[in-house]
């Protein structure tokens, strides 16, 4: 897999990779930053990843270098970089440089959201079985939610 290649000149982000395109849903993506001098300073940084409806992972770094997260369902990812202590004037930020997506067979309608397959043929006489009426009953559904509930407030991840 060819890097991703951004130049950040005077905090100005820019992606410097010909037709660079991720497709959602892989992880073996790098991004490669070429950094301006005002950045020499900076040994720690953090790369913002904004996708979907301004949801972010941001990927901390040393160096010029970083593997992107996996992101879902978007058609543009926003790459910039950050450094320093936001509590002081020490803080750098850069603009963030857009990047081209595409939906990978994982994307589903929610962002990051994970889906679990469901598998559809149809029988010999046709019949293809629907959603709510042959799987996920309300008592799936019931179930799922129970579950979800229990994870969340019994902390058992």
């Amino acid at each position: 897999m060819k890097p991703i290649e951004i130049t950040i000149n005077n905090k100005i982000a820019t992606v410097t990779t010909e037709n660079a395109v991720i497709v959602c849903g892989n992880g073996d993506y790098i991004i490669n930053f070429t950094f301006s001098e005002e950045w020499s300073e900076a040994e720690k940084k953090t790369a913002r990843f904004i996708f979907g409806n301004n949801y972010y992972i941001d990927v901390n770094f040393t160096g010029n270098s970083c593997a992107a997260p996996i992101i879902f369902n978007t058609r543009e990812a926003l790459i910039g970089v950050y450094a320093g202590d936001p509590e002081t004037a020490e803080l750098k930020t850069s603009t963030p440089a857009r990047v081209d997506c595409s939906k990978g067979v994982q994307c589903g309608s929610v962002a990051g959201t994970a889906i679990n397959p469901v598998i559809v043929t149809k029988g010999e006489d046709g019949y293809t079985p629907q959603k709510g009426v042959d799987y996920w009953t309300d008592a799936d559904i019931s179930e799922m939610k129970s579950y979800i509930d229990s994870v969340i407030l019994g902390g058992e991840w």
